[in-house]
């Protein structure tokens, strides 16, 4: 039960600075190596803080090693789709892994897998089943191209169950190129997407095409609100909610300090957003020079 709870702590205990950086990394490392799949899922959420707040595309290579080092076994132990008589905890953990593979570890494999298996359910919607291609969507659109991002635009309008019709306004919002990721966010504009779809594509912009998807926001703020209700309009600040920097923030602020971009409601949203973004840039001053370090010296000693 101690070690459940251990990453969680261990990520406090950091953000308190009561642990030294290189010893929190050591630990998730060892961490990594044990099977119960709340320790794992632990895991997977400091790996994610670290990806967010302390590696640029200098460190990336080597901290996409690191992670799929840590990943690539317990990978191999679930496998790519549910067994027949699995436990429940390997059902909940493979997506979870895959995913963290493909977009931490930056896996071409597990990538590779996921295009293929997106493109035998756009030929055949009844290849696939729903729980795999959920998992697969979104993976096969970090990288996908024009082609692909039509193809699934295309698949909506198809006769498809509610939960794969989110799965793909998802994958929509998920294209690393931001052109495309800003086609994805125009779909509400144009009335393909519902007023409701608006957070699913937003929440999984990636961080590639982060900027314009605020270009996109502010520049169509009118438009926005006229589509999805000034209520819900309170909410627009969480499109901010990746920025990790004082001159994000400080834009950010600024956009809605405007009366008109200021449906009651928002101003409690901001102040959270805004929150968010000082301890995300507080963290990383903290930790990035300590993690690139630490990356750069695991990289001299070889795998």
């Amino acid at each position: 039960p101690e070690r459940v709870a251990l990453p969680g702590v261990l990520s406090a205990l950091v953000d308190a600075d009561a642990l030294p950086v290189d010893a929190w990394l050591e630990a998730v490392t060892a961490l990594g190596k044990r099977s119960h799949r709340l320790v794992i899922e632990g895991v997977l959420a400091a790996l994610g803080l670290i990806e967010r707040v302390a590696v640029d595309d200098a460190s990336r290579p080597a901290f996409q090693a690191w992670v799929r080092a840590v990943l690539a076994p317990h990978a191999a132990a679930l496998g790519d789709a549910p067994r027949e008589g699995e436990k429940v905890a390997d059902t909940l953990l493979r997506p979870q892994v895959l995913n963290a593979l493909a977009h931490l570890g930056g896996d071409a494999d597990v990538r590779a897998k996921a295009r293929t298996t997106v493109d035998a359910w756009l030929k055949d919607h009844g290849a696939v089943a729903p729980d795999v291609l959920a998992q697969a969507l979104p993976v096969a659109a970090w990288g996908g191209d024009a082609a692909l991002w039509q193809r699934l635009r295309t698949a909506l309008d198809d006769d498809v169950d509610p939960i794969t019709r989110v799965a793909i306004i998802g994958a929509l919002g998920a294209f690393e190129d931001p052109k495309l990721a800003t086609r994805s966010l125009d779909l509400l504009l144009d009335g393909t997407l519902r007023a409701q779809d608006l957070r699913t594509v937003a929440r999984s912009v990636r961080r590639p095409a982060r900027d314009a998807a605020w270009a996109w926001m502010t520049g169509n703020y009118a438009a926005v609100v006229e589509r999805i209700g000034k209520q819900s309009a309170a909410a627009l600040p969480w499109m901010a909610g990746g920025f990790c920097t004082a001159e994000a923030r400080e834009k950010v602020a600024a956009f809605f300090a405007e009366p008109a971009h200021a449906p009651e409601g928002t101003a409690r949203n901001l102040s959270l957003v805004l929150e968010e973004i000082d301890r995300c840039a507080g963290r990383r001053a903290r930790l990035r020079p300590a993690v690139k370090a630490w990356l750069a010296a695991r990289g001299a000693k070889g795998p």
